[in-house]
């Protein structure tokens, strides 16, 4: 057939079409399965818009141009006028797209016409897709929205429905990238009607949640935040693991030499209150850079040589110490907290350091008692005693005095080379440290998720071991990277670094230690083993065996890429509780993890406690802590301490429970 025979047809059939009842008539047939009869079509096309008009002739020049038929049963389409609808179809789509305006919100609370090519940029710069695919994937959003019976739009909504699109076709990464994050709105109502949270808690809830979607969904790789995600590798602090270092050790003489050059000058003036001042302001400026701990290296000693034994000054600088550490802690994260080194090193044989550490723990439990709560005690500083002290029951006397000293749960007794933190990380302190120790992190490993997945076989234990630790240095390579992006470039952490730390940012994430830690052993060795390891032999070597595995693959990493890795006891913290309910698993009538070494409900005497905490502790010699039940009448303090000293337990502490 020649063109110009077709052109003719397509002007016929066009005239034919030209009047929008019939193209009605076609709609109404195309919706139907069945034959429509006259009265059917007559009562959808005309009466529905009120429209006088002769169905009959329409139905006719329709049925001319073999676009329909009709028989005894009524009036349907044929295949012509199937296609030919399809047609028609096709172009009202076109003109509807070209002509529609949908509005959109914007976050910059504005209403704007929806901009195609605002899409194809957000799908370029915020998803990191190539342009030519993100030119494929906008003309796709443009087809579907278009076809949405909508006029308006708002900003959020429109990003889910990119999302969708992007997820539907098979483009899961780039809609990570692309996720909004934030709580749903119903969350966020939950917390604006709690009747217990201010507006400062919040506005910090909301922002901790999405600082924690933004390193789970866009910083770490999925398989990372996988493992943390189901419970099987813990990370403290999620909200700033990204932002900050775990904890700081500077000597006390430290952050004084940074305030004068002449500090001898500085203490002539007799201004104590002024001096103060300037200390915690320093200090307040160092704080906010890490997560956890800030450790006041050698505070003893500085605080009687700098006063001259004063005990007066050395009182007043003890209650500004208090009320300092609680006035921040409305302003940081709940487990940020001072940490008051007041060991000495060969307290054993002096007695004048033996007399300081005495007088400060005294001065100290006075301020205790004046001003603490028993409801609250995470506000106190962390106090570092000389565990050496309680070899001539100075404790003891201090204990008289000082009815709840025991008791107190913000008292850890150790010495010069064994400072703790309050994750129980050991802080060397010594010549190749000098006087500055960072650490970077404490990551942990659910050994009892490990168990389960072995089956009580020996080496697929240990190998699913060994791929946890390897996920762990991941962590930490992922960590030191998002430091040095974020703190590089601050000039307040910088000058930090420089005057008063004397640090270089090249090297500071490489040489700061590196905590890696476990929990949940009793638990993993009662279900491999089949009882506690406290109970038979057995379950005790392969403890210890796991510990040991686990020494070795630190060992190992720091001796041929130069590390300073170091295996810790695990500590009581939130993330126990946490990663039980992950898990969604109950052992017994377990309702948490442990942290401990050896169970609470062990019937161990306590001389047997010591014996096995102290095989633990030779193997995890990056921090460990054994701790006491005060209550327990059972133990005389004179021979505990007999007992402690003489297994050379490195740090202990009474829990009062």
């Amino acid at each position: 057939m020649s063109s110009d025979k077709i052109s003719s047809l397509l002007e016929k059939y066009l005239k034919i079409l030209g009047q929008k009842v019939r193209i009605d008539i076609l709609k109404v047939l195309n919706n139907n399965t069945t034959p429509l009869s006259y009265s059917s079509i007559k009562k959808k096309v005309l009466e529905k818009e009120n429209r006088s008009t002769n169905l009959s002739f329409h139905l006719n020049a329709l049925k001319d141009q073999d676009l329909i038929r009709s028989t005894d049963r009524g009036y349907s389409l044929t295949s012509l006028g199937t296609q030919i609808l399809e047609k028609i179809l096709s172009i009202e789509q076109i003109i509807l797209n070209d002509q529609k305006t949908i509005m959109v919100r914007t976050s910059k609370y504005s209403i704007e016409p929806l901009n195609i090519n605002k899409i194809e940029k957000y799908l370029i710069k915020e998803g990191k897709i190539e342009p030519f695919l993100a030119e494929s994937l906008t003309q796709e959003i443009r087809k579907r929205i278009s076809k949405l019976d909508i006029d308006y739009l708002t900003a959020p909504l429109l990003r889910e429905y990119i999302n969708s699109v992007l997820v539907d076709m098979g483009y899961q990464q780039y809609r990570n990238n692309l996720t909004r994050l934030g709580s749903p709105p119903f969350d966020v109502s939950q917390l604006f009607c709690n009747e217990n949270c201010p507006p400062e808690r919040f506005l910090r809830e909301l922002g901790s949640e999405t600082s924690e979607q933004y390193l789970l969904l866009n910083l770490l790789p999925h398989h990372l935040s996988d493992l943390f995600l189901s419970g099987e590798i813990a990370l403290l602090n999620l909200e700033t693991w990204h932002l900050k270092p775990l904890s700081l050790l500077a000597k006390t003489s430290q952050i004084v030499n940074s305030l004068s050059q002449n500090k001898n000058n500085f203490f002539q003036n007799n201004d104590l209150q002024c001096y103060m001042f300037s200390f915690f302001k320093k200090l307040n400026k160092i704080i906010p850079y890490f997560s956890q701990d800030i450790i006041l290296g050698d505070l003893c000693e500085f605080l009687f040589h700098s006063f001259n034994k004063t005990e007066e000054n050395i009182y007043k600088f003890l209650e500004l110490l208090e009320f300092q550490s609680k006035n921040y802690k409305h302003l940081m994260p709940q487990n940020t907290r001072l940490i008051l080194d007041i060991t000495s090193e060969c307290i054993e044989q002096s007695k004048i350091k033996e007399s300081h550490s005495l007088k400060f723990i005294e001065l100290y439990c006075k301020i205790l008692n004046i001003n603490h709560n028993k409801n609250n005690t995470k506000n106190n500083p962390l106090i570092l005693a000389d565990r050496h002290l309680f070899s001539k029951n100075c404790l003891l006397k201090t204990n008289q005095k000082n009815p709840n000293f025991l008791q107190n749960q913000d008292i850890i007794f150790t010495d010069k080379n064994n400072l703790l933190n309050s994750s129980l990380v050991k802080i060397p302190f010594d010549e190749e440290f000098n006087s500055i120790v960072i650490i970077l992190d404490k990551i942990l490993i659910n050994l009892f998720l490990i168990a389960l997945k072995a089956k009580h076989n020996d080496d697929l234990f240990f190998n699913l071991l060994e791929d946890k630790m390897g996920h762990v240095f991941e962590f930490f390579t992922y960590k030191k990277e998002f430091l040095k992006k974020k703190l590089g470039n601050i000039s307040q952490w910088n000058r930090i670094l420089q005057t008063l730390l004397m640090k270089s940012k090249n090297d500071l994430y490489d040489n700061a230690l590196k905590s890696i830690s476990f929990f949940g052993l009793n638990s993993a060795i009662k279900f491999h083993c089949g009882i506690e390891l406290d109970k038979v032999k057995q379950s005790e070597q392969f403890a210890l065996k796991v510990i040991k595995f686990l020494a070795n693959i630190i060992h190992e990493k720091n001796q041929v890429e130069h590390e300073k890795y170091c295996l810790t006891q695990p500590h009581l913290g939130e993330y126990l509780d946490a990663s039980w309910n992950k898990t969604k698993i109950s052992l017994d009538n377990h309702k948490y993890y442990s942290n401990r070494f050896i169970r609470k409900e062990s019937n161990l005497s306590i001389e047997k406690r010591i014996s096995l905490f102290k095989k633990f502790e030779n193997l995890v010699n990056g921090g460990s802590l054994f701790k006491i039940p005060v209550k327990d009448k059972s133990i005389e303090l004179n021979t505990l301490s007999e007992l402690l000293l003489k297994a050379k337990i490195n740090t202990f502490a009474f829990e009062g429970i």
